[in-house]
């Protein structure tokens, strides 16, 4: 919770109480209401009403609140499939795009993998992905290879069984945004626009795509989780990965040291993942890292650390 004190937002409190997203009940929903309830009463004041709904805006006796924000980062990283026209201008942006909402790349198709059309059509229906993340050619550049992989794309959407076709984002060559999505549309459980991550072979532009990825992987949530809709109705239509959330606040609080010439770094070691964003004047990099969360996934990190190095992050004392 933030609140104005003496003309300054200030943090003031923080509730907590376990997840409610695995199973008996499987559902974000009554996880999160307790969690505002902790808040409550360490806070004195009233946020749910009734009805178990956040109280938003705030009221003239004090209850309620003016915005919520909320973020999500339950369930296994999101199964995704890159697809770029080469290795290291396209297909690598694509690679930092995916790192930034911690979504797990099985698998990546380009043009010089060496692999015939059915092929890549194969590796993409093996993969059974969530997310196709597209990307590929210059702005005002030539067309032509693309749409092959726009046809692979779509003939492995097709082939897919319709509950478990993925969604598709696309951020390539520009002049292709209207063909694209007459071809891919149809055949996703939701298709995303978005200005191309490479116009230029010197250019990357990352964050318009980084942005709706982070709306994006929450949406994919709705076919894992109850209450993923109903957070999301009470986040405004705003809610977002947990990892581009902390990457927002580091970029805003980069703009607030850009007077001094420094630059800002945050690590958020979750349950689900290990974030790591940095920003300079605003120029954030972002990355994600579901293998070392201290979650379900915990035993795992020992693969690369000791006991000791994972218990010094905990917030409570463990022997």
């Amino acid at each position: 919770m933030f609140d104005v004190v003496e003309g300054q937002y200030r943090f003031i409190a923080a509730g907590q109480a376990p997840t409610t997203a695995e199973a008996p009940l499987r559902d974000i929903g009554p996880g999160v209401q307790e969690a505002i309830r902790d808040l409550q009463g360490i806070t004195g004041h009233t946020f749910l009403g009734a009805d178990g709904h956040p109280i938003i805006p705030s009221q003239a006796d004090g209850s309620g609140v003016d915005t919520l924000v909320a973020t999500l980062s339950a369930g296994p990283a999101v199964r995704a499939v890159a697809v770029g026209l080469f290795p290291d201008l396209s297909l690598e942006s694509v690679r930092r795009l995916a790192a930034t909402a911690g979504v797990s790349l099985l698998e990546t198709v380009h043009l010089t993998d060496s692999r015939r059309p059915e092929e890549r059509l194969d590796v993409i229906l093996r993969s059974r992905p969530q997310v196709i993340l597209m990307a590929g050619g210059m702005d005002g550049g030539a067309t032509r290879a693309v749409e092959r992989l726009t046809e692979v794309v779509g003939l492995a959407c097709y082939l897919l069984p319709q509950d478990e076709r993925p969604a598709v984002l696309f951020a390539g060559n520009r002049d292709l945004f209207k063909d694209v999505k007459t071809a891919l549309q149809p055949l996703t459980s939701s298709f995303h626009l978005c200005p191309n991550i490479r116009p230029s072979p010197d250019v990357e532009n990352l964050m318009p795509a980084m942005h709706e990825l982070a709306r994006l992987v929450p949406r994919v949530r709705k076919g894992q989780f109850k209450g993923v809709e109903e957070l999301e109705a009470w986040a405004g239509g705003h809610l977002m990965t947990s990892a581009y959330g902390a990457g927002r606040i580091i970029r805003f609080l980069s703009k607030i040291y850009a007077e001094s010439g420094k630059g800002v770094l945050g690590v958020d070691v979750g349950a689900s993942a290990t974030t790591i964003a940095a920003a300079f004047n605003g120029d954030m990099s972002l990355s994600a890292y579901p293998r070392f969360g201290i979650g379900a996934d915990a035993p795992a990190l020992l693969r690369y650390t000791n006991v000791e190095n994972i218990l010094r992050w905990l917030p409570m004392e463990l022997s």
